[in-house]
């Protein structure tokens, strides 16, 4: 762990009112925001300004530098924050291939998975959801533990009002301000405005940077929807852009979601709600600009993907240290326990990630070994430890034909590829480099290790995945040693 101005925030510095004053009660708030990759914040060493007030908000906490997602697509991504366990239990099982394609149709985040905003409810905590994606809705399983959800109305298509990092945060403060002072209270915010710019005809944020020259190249667009080396039709708004300049678009809009979120944290302070809430910025998952053979899309295991950023900066009363950079490894699964752990409230049996507490009280140490991720663009699965990052996919292999988009792409041909693995073992502290696509690194050892690691997870994540999502007659038609060894794993709810 390395920590800059460890400044220690001691709990007996705020931990109550001082008389005459009016109690206000404490918060929790997470802002999830999609497609935020970690290398382009300034905090983690972006050469670009392109994330001032974040990084303002990281040298008053702590920043964890080694985050990582356990799915590179929205949905799994905050089913993995929201429930504090492995996201694949929230796929659903195929009623057929033709029915598979939509988000409503390929995820729900099952009943019995635990939830941190329920929790928190149970805590004593008003709860609340702005949502900017209309899949993360209560229709995918998103809305327990909410007394209020503010999403996408199904009737209509939101207007232009409606989206965005600015709308969501002022329907945040909204309701903050209608809600008792005194009130505990947990809000979480998710942001697409990193993934709908692709989608917009204006251009005004290319103009904040200057493109750089090693990214001269200029990409070609498919007519397909996800596709590899090439730009997709959704993400192509007319005429030619090269890689650099997709990069300015997006370090431009990052800027400006960063400005909207200072704003934001400005009327926290205005509310007087700032002081006393923990605060939690994090990317949902990456992007890629070619680095992985994706371009202005995600969905790979490369750390342009999976690699993200998560800021913590905890309230007043919670002993802490300011100013900290940590490389625990930590994966958004642990997300949830690591903030119910700071508030005192119980964790629940089935979430599986691990607090980070003691990371945030500047204390060396790190609780997880190994961190997992899957799906997106490929099957298979990544394992990520201290050191390294194990690749073992079959690019293009979810789609529904034989000889998919995605896998025409990849191999450059129409034959089957459905049973071809990739392996790859990136050493990422050594070559830090974003994609996947150069040499690996050559060690049998730790291929073997992590390889073994990641089939063994996922072979129980399946076996709890069938009996979740088949509902109460799953349990009942399951083997009653495996429904026990899930128990006391974790996977399953206890009796």
């Amino acid at each position: 762990m390395r920590a800059a101005l460890p400044l220690l925030v001691l709990a007996t510095l705020s931990c109550g009112p001082r008389p005459g004053d009016e109690k206000v009660g404490r918060g929790v708030l997470v802002i999830v925001v999609d497609a935020l990759r970690a290398d382009h914040v300034g905090a983690c060493g972006y050469d670009r300004a392109t994330t001032p007030y974040l990084d303002g908000l990281a040298a008053q906490g702590t920043l964890f530098t080694q985050a990582f997602t356990p799915a590179p697509e929205v949905l799994p991504a905050h089913a993995a924050i929201l429930a504090g366990s492995d996201p694949m239990l929230a796929r659903r099982i195929p009623l057929g291939e033709p029915s598979r394609g939509t988000p409503v149709s390929d995820w729900y985040v099952p009943d019995d998975l635990p939830r941190l905003p329920r929790q928190l409810l149970a805590g004593g905590f008003a709860t609340a959801a702005f949502t900017d994606h209309p899949a993360i809705a209560p229709v995918c399983g998103f809305g327990a533990g909410f007394q209020e959800f503010s999403g996408f109305l199904s009737d209509r298509a939101p207007n232009a009002t409606e989206l965005g990092s600015q709308a969501v945060t002022t329907k945040c403060l909204n309701w903050l301000s209608g809600i008792d002072r005194a009130q505990n209270w947990f809000a979480y915010l998710q942001i697409d405005d990193l993934e709908r710019l692709w989608s917009r005809p204006d251009a005004s944020q290319d103009t904040f940077f200057e493109p750089r020259p090693e990214l001269a190249a200029i990409p070609p667009v498919s007519e397909e929807e996800r596709v590899f080396f090439a730009l997709p039709r959704p993400r192509w708004t007319g005429g030619t852009r090269s890689l650099a300049q997709c990069e300015t678009r997006y370090d431009g809009e990052l800027q400006s979601v960063d400005r909207n979120l200072g704003r934001f944290f400005e009327g926290l302070k205005r509310i007087g709600r700032w002081a006393d809430t923990t605060i939690v910025v994090v990317g949902a998952y990456g992007v890629g600009f070619g680095e992985s053979g994706v371009i202005a899309d995600s969905g790979t295991f490369s750390d342009c993907d999976l690699h993200v950023p998560v800021i913590v900066r905890p309230r007043a009363g919670v002993e802490h240290a300011a100013h900290v950079s940590t490389s625990a490894l930590f994966s958004l699964v642990d997300l949830a326990p690591t903030l119910l752990a700071i508030e005192g409230v119980e964790v629940p049996h089935g979430m599986r990630g691990v607090s980070h507490a003691d990371a945030l009280r500047g204390k060396p140490g790190t609780p997880r070994e190994i961190a997992f991720a899957a799906g997106g663009m490929q099957g298979g699965f990544a394992a990520i430890d201290a050191r390294f990052c194990y690749e073992e996919s079959s690019p293009g292999s979810l789609e529904q034909d034989a000889v998919s988009p995605l896998s025409r792409s990849w191999y450059g041909d129409d034959r089957d590829h459905r049973k071809d693995v990739r392996r790859f073992l990136h050493e990422r502290i050594a070559h830090p480099a974003a994609g996947h696509l150069g040499a690996g690194a050559e060690d049998a050892t730790e291929t073997a290790r992590l390889s073994a690691a990641g089939t063994a997870y996922y072979a129980w994540i399946e076996k709890a995945r069938a009996i979740l999502q088949a509902g109460p007659e799953g349990l009942s038609r399951a083997d009653r040693a495996v429904v026990e060894e899930l128990r006391r794993s974790g996977l399953l709810a206890a009796e």
